[in-house]
């Protein structure tokens, strides 16, 4: 059993190792996979059992569980960690460790793109494998590594459990439980509204934080989330820096006395898919979606400028050798349309198309300016004029930071490329399509083990954590 806030118990034989606040054993196979499920392909039932905290979701109160749910044949990625008997857990450190002065930094920024966040946690997981490896030690998790950790929508949630010291095979384990209820169909009166309830990942996250705030010491890294404010119409990336002017304390609007599971929440909360979320912030309450609809759906570029600019008294130093910067996309997914006709194009078209043009667009763009402000170490092709900007820049600008973009194209061509020819595009471009996640993992897989490499990171990894 895995202990996520709340419990989590699983059909299958596994007893997963918790660093969440108790040490327990894990199972292996005898090639030492980690086995979550019985065996590879294995259809396997997950019953997440909510126990909601205080009043359970935001606007109500109750108590909100899930019944158990087929989840089809999600597979467990081949790993070879050490194996283990019981451990302790390690002593939690608070993010103020990471703003001491080092030598060099390294950021993580997390993409959206709602059930195929499983894309980013499968990279994640192999990143972690592999940092382990470097660095002997078979406990290491990805806040140790990573100073300042940044999220949108779905990358929201990844980034903050990061920041919290979680474990990649934990969140990965929560997301694929909780997509069923993250996806649970909205009454039939409520659909004017959103096509999802929020009452069960309102529940989830309340459970996940508890009354963790954004200021809270059991984060430990700093940590960025980007919400979108329709009441002011205006992009809200928010952190945990104490120095950023809206984190004083004295003010009787702190942002860090925010809760941090309804930010998550507010980041997550994409229109037309879930009900908006209200924050008072201060005595004043706002309306909050999705981050996803501000320019930074890729948040990479932000969370640079957040560590490094003056205006948010943070100022960490630039340079190729003192500043990593890794983003995890979910997938990118535009599609051609060849034989479009203009007759094709009315009212219905631009509404079901016009929204994931703009997100695309934004997502590159963000990832076009750190290629060009950094020195890129990963990164597919952007597009056919440009290439991977792979040596490109400014002519007679010094690069400003280490940048690896690790994502997929979910084209034909592209899921061929990554040795997926039985995975159908259709089914993973959706980003609620939960019944096809199984096609996402094994995406994620594929593309963790063909695009992370140790060269990309080895040189950020302090000489007193490296193996001996």
């Amino acid at each position: 059993m895995v202990v996520l806030g709340a419990s989590i118990s699983c059909s299958c034989s596994c007893s997963g190792s918790n660093v969440w606040g108790d040490a327990t054993d894990r199972t292996y196979g005898t090639n030492g996979t980690y086995k979550l499920s019985q065996a590879v392909n294995h259809r396997r039932t997950v019953t997440p059992i909510i126990r909601a905290r205080g009043r359970g979701r935001a606007r109500g109160r109750g108590r909100y569980g899930a019944a158990p749910t087929k989840l089809g044949s999600l597979r467990d990625p081949p790993c070879r960690y050490r194996k283990t008997a019981r451990q302790t857990p390690k002593p939690s450190m608070s993010f103020h460790s990471k703003m001491a002065p080092m030598r060099s930094h390294r950021l993580l920024a997390c993409d959206g793109g709602g059930m195929r966040g499983l894309i980013s946690i499968e990279v994640l997981a192999k990143l972690e494998k592999e940092l382990r490896s470097l660095t002997g030690k078979p406990t290491l998790v990805l806040a140790d590594f990573f100073d300042y950790v940044g999220g949108t929508s779905c990358g929201a949630i990844v980034a903050a459990l990061i920041a919290m010291g979680k474990p990649m095979d934990d969140i990965r384990t929560f997301f694929i439980s909780s997509c069923p209820d993250m996806f649970l169909k909205a009454r039939l009166w409520e659909r004017w509204h959103s096509k999802f309830r929020n009452d069960a990942l309102s529940a989830r996250l309340r459970a996940l934080f508890g009354d963790a705030k954004l200021g809270s010491d059991r984060l430990q890294t700093l940590l960025m989330l980007v919400l979108s404010n329709a009441s002011t119409n205006s992009p809200w990336p928010v952190c945990n820096n104490p120095a950023a002017k809206y984190n004083d304390r004295r003010l009787s609007d702190c942002n860090l006395e925010l809760p941090l599971w309804q930010l998550v929440r507010a980041s997550t909360a994409a229109p037309t898919y879930f009900p908006p979320e209200v924050i008072h912030v201060g005595i004043r309450p706002f309306v909050f979606v999705d981050g996803a609809m501000t320019m930074y759906h890729n948040p990479a570029f932000q969370l640079f400028l957040m560590a490094t600019t003056d205006v948010y008294q943070l100022g960490w130093e630039v340079g190729v050798d003192r500043l990593l910067l890794i983003s995890v996309g979910s997938g990118s997914s535009t599609g051609t349309e060849g034989n479009l006709s203009p007759q094709e194009m009315n009212i219905l078209y631009h509404a079901s198309r016009v929204p994931a043009a703009l997100l695309a667009a934004a997502q590159q763009e963000q990832d076009f300016l750190c290629r060009i402000f950094g020195e890129t170490l990963e990164g597919e092709r952007l597009d056919s004029e440009i290439g991977d900007m792979h040596g490109h820049g400014i002519r007679g600008s010094r690069k400003l930071f280490s940048y690896v973009r690790y994502n997929a194209e979910l084209s034909r061509a592209g899921l061929d490329w990554l040795g997926l020819p039985n995975v159908d595009p259709a089914h993973v471009h959706p980003m609620d399509a939960v019944e096809f996640l199984d096609e996402v993992q094994q995406i994620g897989v594929a593309l963790a083990e063909r695009k992370v490499k140790p060269e990309h990171f080895t040189g950020f990894i302090p000489e007193e954590r490296k193996a001996k």
